[in-house]
């Protein structure tokens, strides 16, 4: 690991973390979070930026 604010947290997120978001997006199994009373109907699976992600599972 490296420490929080390191400049290499950016890049070691992009290239560790990215396939798994990607994977995360594509898997139909993971139906992710609704947004209530959006048209189009709009579904919340993965916030990340820089460092720091949240997936709704």
């Amino acid at each position: 690991g490296v420490r929080q604010g390191n400049l290499l947290s950016p890049v070691l997120f992009n290239f560790v973390l990215e396939p798994l978001l990607l994977h995360i997006l594509d898997y139909s199994l993971f139906q992710g979070y609704t947004i209530p009373q959006s048209v189009p109907s709009t579904s919340l699976k993965v916030l990340a930026y820089t460092d720091n992600f949240l997936a709704f599972l």
